[in-house]
């Protein structure tokens, strides 16, 4: 959870830092607690910043609806001839199902929420690591803004071993509840 704070304040930070003209704000230390975060820049000038309730921080995995989303994106795939396939949480996929797949399609679905909508930036929900939740969504071709709930499905090759061969990506928007 501190994380997925630590990563909004940085977001935050980041684009006011843009939208004022600064390029670089110099050093920053953040004091991060469950209700805000207290910013103090460089020059010792600084202010405190209110979480809300309704911050992205507070979107809880199950609270996300993405089953029918999936049933259409699998049911297509299969139509399209996909069979040799297993698909997989991204908190159950590891380097070792990646390394031994023998042919066999991995789909990963990860779960995550735009934290930056300037930059495409997000966190993933679902992540294996929390430390590794970054995904990006600059390329996708739905809108999107800060707090957009978005599935994602990685499709990798099938026809080697290497953990990073991903062929084709998938982003659906799945909820808006959480978009400030």
């Amino acid at each position: 959870m501190m994380v997925k704070l630590f990563a909004m304040l940085m977001a935050l930070l980041m684009s006011a830092g843009v939208s004022s003209g600064e390029i670089d704000p110099g050093h920053v230390d953040l004091d991060i607690t469950d209700y805000g975060a207290q910013i103090t820049f460089e020059d010792g000038t600084g202010y405190w910043l209110e979480f809300r309730q309704t911050q992205n921080s507070a979107i809880r995995l199950e609270e996300v609806d993405y089953l029918e989303t999936e049933e259409l994106f699998l049911s297509e795939m299969e139509e399209n001839g996909l069979t040799n396939y297993e698909l997989y949480d991204s908190s159950e996929l590891t380097a070792d199902i990646l390394e031994s797949r023998k042919g066999t399609t991995i789909i990963e679905r990860c779960i995550g929420f735009v934290t930056n909508g300037q930059t495409g930036d997000g966190a993933i929900l679902n992540a294996a690591d929390k430390n590794y939740n970054y995904i990006s969504y600059r390329s996708i071709d739905q809108e999107y803004c800060d707090g957009t709930v978005i599935l994602t499905y990685l499709i990798y090759n099938p026809d080697n071993n290497y953990i990073d061969d991903i062929t084709e990506r998938y982003d659906f928007v799945i909820s808006r509840e959480w978009e400030d």
